[in-house]
């Protein structure tokens, strides 16, 4: 137990300095909530979100989906088609093409269902840099998509900038072009530029969300005769002039799908992670580095594919993440976990592509909520704690695990304390210092909460001091732990959950195995007191867990904290 007051030592010590750093201004960070997307195959059309959008968000775990605008009209006598993902068209698409599409979108009402993207993609061709009549159709053309997502609620724009077979190979280069490389670079940046002119005028304030972006293109070399035959050797040139034009609301958003589509564990996900971080300057001219870095987020992917192939024992499946894994329910357990670690590295965004298995509608003998009993309320747990509490809103009020969080008990359970540990006023909580530290108190007082209930109060303690309550748990679980805190004058501390394999055992410190849970003080506005939340899912191999409440070093009678309202939640069982 030592070794938890030497570590909070360090991590309390380096939180004190902080305030002497701070400026006069206060630093205000931007977190968005963690989203998950939807895109694939299936029917994801205006009309046919629009006859379903009850059923996807009752039975999705979807914070938005890619959807695909499909016209028809007449035209001197032929049919023809008007599709947002074969947007490349050296013809300029008029707003009235496109009047069903935008009544389904106007009518959508959704509660969940908010950050939805029209699908593009670089389809069609053949694609000529050098027309100016060309490149004025192809604006006009994004332009008329931005318009109809602003005007609609949409979030912006997907772009899909993978070379398939028929996409016109639009970031090639070739001699064919009647110019050199370095000449058709610049026309490419030029185009960039008048490409995000374009759909800035429409909607200034867009997300250009790609599969690939920077991704795309890296590791390469800016050489002709490196690059010059590969099919992306135009895009760094293409991607810089998007960059010369983007304005300062606007954000682009890299999928980065060739990597994460495989990582189907931590340290692959954070390999990719990495991968991506560590590349990503390469491709920027000098003069769009910094704006890049600010307003470019990485969303990974899930092959939902890969998880859940139709056949689970099909030896020639090279996308199957787990082959020779048959138990459908482990399966689940582990894009359970995928998802959670993808959340934690994910900007805003994780997104899913799903082919062959599909989510709606409902009587679809394939829809995997109906395949894979539980995926919903899985999925939707591993996104984080908003969704993990309204889940918890929508059920029976459920008790607390942990003992004591209310401090409300009259008494303990009676057992006795080691060397390290000292008994308190307060009932189930004990007190863990290193003999070296004088120890503090924790006390509880009956009315001292945020609504006048009950709470407890930590006083005279130095550095490395912690709080602990053990509860019972299971591995693969998940639990929302919250609770409050009020800080008195110079006072610090935050919560930590730390594991046990057993409540008779040792503490198991081992953060790659075994990573630790960590919920920092957050104020909340209009009140003196403070909030902490985590969102745990307890280790392989883990069946008891230790709250630490921790404790910074005070000054005697001067810096206290109050706790009230702990509650540690169970959320998902697997």
């Amino acid at each position: 137990m030592r070794r938890i007051t030497t570590m909070l030592f360090a991590v309390v010590s380096s939180a004190l300095l902080l305030p002497m750093a701070a400026s006069a201004q206060a630093l205000t960070l931007r977190r968005p909530e963690k989203k998950l997307l939807y895109f694939g195959w299936g029917a994801a059309t205006p009309k046919a979100i629009a006859e379903n959008l009850a059923d996807i968000e009752a039975t999705t775990p979807f914070d938005g989906i890619g959807i695909t605008i499909v016209e028809s009209r007449m035209v001197d006598g032929k049919k023809v088609s008007y599709e947002s993902q074969r947007i490349y068209k050296n013809e300029a698409w008029k707003y009235e093409y496109f009047a069903e599409s935008i009544a389904y979108l106007r009518s959508l009402k959704p509660k969940r269902l908010t950050h939805n993207f029209i699908r593009t993609s670089t389809r069609t061709g053949p694609h000529d840099w050098f027309s100016d009549s060309y490149w004025a159709n192809v604006c006009n053309n994004f332009a008329l998509m931005a318009r109809i997502a602003k005007e609609t609620g949409m979030k912006g724009l997907c772009l899909d900038l993978e070379d398939y077979k028929d996409t016109g190979h639009l970031f090639a280069y070739s001699p064919d072009m009647g110019a050199s490389y370095a000449d058709a670079k610049l026309k490419a940046r030029q185009r960039g530029r008048e490409w995000i002119d374009a759909i800035g005028k429409e909607y200034p304030d867009i997300t250009l969300f790609s599969f690939f972006l920077v991704s795309l293109a890296y590791p390469m070399s800016d050489d002709v005769s490196e690059i010059g035959s590969r099919s992306c050797a135009l895009f760094p040139a293409w991607l810089n002039g998007v960059y010369d034009g983007l304005l300062p609301e606007m954000t682009m958003v890299d999928g980065h799908e060739n990597m994460f589509y495989r990582s189907g564990d931590f340290e692959r996900i954070m390999h990719s992670t990495g991968y991506f971080r560590t590349n990503f300057r390469q491709i920027f001219a000098p003069e769009n580095l910094r704006k890049a870095l600010a307003q470019t987020q990485m969303a990974p992917a899930i092959y939902m594919d890969a998880f859940f192939p139709r056949d689970l024992n099909d030896p020639n499946n090279k996308w199957n993440i787990y082959p020779g894994l048959t138990d459908i329910g482990e399966r689940l357990r582990r894009l359970q976990g995928v998802l959670t670690h993808c959340m934690t590295v994910a900007d805003e965004y994780v997104w899913t592509w799903n082919e062959r298995v599909q989510w709606w509608p409902k009587n679809n003998l394939d829809a995997l909520n109906q395949r894979v009993p539980g995926i919903n309320q899985a999925l939707r747990c591993a996104k984080g704690i908003r969704e993990v509490e309204a889940m918890l809103a929508e059920q029976p009020a459920s008790p607390s695990i942990l003992a004591n969080g209310l401090f409300t008990a009259a008494a303990d359970d009676g057992k006795t304390a080691n060397e390290d540990q000292l008994r308190t006023a307060t009932p189930f909580w004990s007190v863990y210092v290193s003999k070296d530290s004088p120890v503090g108190t924790f006390t509880p007082v009956a009315a001292g909460g945020p609504s006048g209930g009950p709470a407890a109060v930590a006083a005279g303690f130095a550095q490395g001091c912690v709080i602990t309550s053990l509860a019972t748990v299971t591995p693969g679980e998940f639990l929302l732990l919250r609770g409050r805190a009020k800080l008195e004058d110079c006072a610090v501390g935050d919560a930590t959950v730390a594991w046990k394999k057993d409540a008779a055992g040792w503490w198991v410190w081992d953060e790659t195995k075994y990573p630790l849970a960590r919920a920092s003080l957050s104020a909340v506005p209009g009140s003196e007191w403070r909030e902490f939340k985590a969102l745990v899912q307890v280790p392989n191999e883990i069946t008891c867990l230790g709250l630490m409440l921790n404790i910074g070093k005070q000054r005697p009678g001067k810096d206290k904290i109050t706790f009230a309202d702990i509650e540690l939640l169970r959320a998902c069982t697997p």
